[in-house]
């Protein structure tokens, strides 16, 4: 199965464990980037990432990737932002068919997990196959990665 990891990451916290995936399964990356950058203060990025939300907001995107089709499995991966995922997943999720593919979200937070993310994606892509998703707290633990893998039928 080829294998796509699309992921978003504001403090590199997410983009470390997307790494981990990829030394694991040997996918690719493809990492989500605003058109507008987000600012490197991270009280901003807070204040953003609510008005955003509050407002159902679809930030642009730099790019997406024009090759979905290629692959079978797709990682989503992003930072949990007040109980959700970056908004501009949401442009992702809506610019995107992932009809077939199986998805498995990952998340990093501050002890929050994945919320009702994984609801959220597979009502945004009902025509995929949404695998129980993996929350990881500071670290991109490989033994913990590994396990996740194993359970959801991932591994090489």
């Amino acid at each position: 199965m080829k294998a796509l990891i699309v992921c978003y990451s504001w403090s590199g916290t997410t983009r470390t464990a997307a790494r981990e995936i990829q030394k694991q399964t040997g996918a690719d990356i493809f990492e989500l980037k605003p058109a507008r950058q987000y600012p490197s203060d991270y009280n901003a990025v807070l204040k953003i990432s609510q008005h955003e939300q509050k407002n159902g907001a679809r930030p642009a995107l730099a790019e997406i990737p024009d090759n979905i089709g290629d692959y079978d499995v797709i990682y989503l991966g992003f930072p949990n932002w007040y109980g959700d995922m970056p908004m501009l997943f949401y442009t992702f999720l809506n610019s995107c068919s992932l009809g077939g593919k199986k998805i498995a979200p990952f998340c990093t937070s501050g002890g929050s997990g994945l919320c009702d993310t994984v609801h959220t994606i597979k009502r945004m892509a009902p025509e995929a196959t949404v695998l129980n998703g993996l929350s990881l707290g500071g670290s991109a633990a490989p033994e913990t990665i590994a396990n996740w893998l194993n359970k959801i039928g991932l591994t090489e």
